[in-house]
């Protein structure tokens, strides 16, 4: 086909779809503030904006939540009634209990364990450097005002304090975290609680 022909056969396809059959050119539509009231897709589909893998409002650009959040009148944000498993897991016990054994009986070690909101975990036997496997339910609310939470050692006749009784108290940053390390607290070195999203 010449060259000539090929305009001529060009603008007939323009002259049939503009007018001759009466169809109209349909104008491309960007997802976008004007016209969704959730998020856009990278697609450039407007989606609901309620899903923590796609989460916004607006007509912005959804994004995904963090693994601690939820996506809660579309934005990424803690639940307060999520709950969640802390677990203390390990610690370090000084080496006395203010310059004296910890136990009198059985060798000088303690027998340290963990209580959270009255609830304790096992005790681990005769060590300076236990660790638990029990782990706690509590919301979010809880652990952002504070739970109690004091380690104490047991003995035959009696309980003796390790610390002294406190709280624990998470910010967001500790959730993101999974968990957190308190030191130099009374008569522990060191103990870390580790934090886990119940399903």
């Amino acid at each position: 086909m010449s060259q000539k022909a090929s305009v001529w056969a060009v603008a007939a396809v323009v002259a049939l779809l503009g007018g001759g059959c009466g169809l109209e050119a349909i104008p491309f539509v960007t997802c976008g503030p004007g016209n969704c009231a959730g998020c856009c897709s990278s697609e450039g589909v407007c989606l609901g904006g309620t899903d923590s893998s796609a989460c916004g409002f607006g007509g912005d650009l959804c994004g995904a939540c963090s693994p601690h959040q939820a996506c809660l009148s579309q934005a990424c944000s803690m639940d307060g009634s999520q709950v969640w498993i802390l677990q203390p897991v390990s610690a370090v016990i000084a080496d006395t209990n203010n310059g004296s054994t910890w136990d009198d009986l059985g060798g000088a070690a303690p027998d340290p364990y963990v209580v959270i909101a009255g609830a304790r975990t096992p005790e681990a036997s005769d060590t300076w450097t236990p660790s638990w496997n029990t782990g706690f339910e509590l919301t979010t609310t809880a652990l952002f005002e504070g739970v109690p939470v004091q380690v104490m050692d047991s003995d035959a006749f009696s309980h003796d304090s390790i610390t002294p009784s406190g709280f624990i108290q998470l910010t967001e940053a500790d959730f993101a975290a999974g968990g957190k390390r308190y030191e130099n607290w009374g008569g522990v070195v060191s103990i870390d609680f580790v934090l886990q999203k119940k399903p």
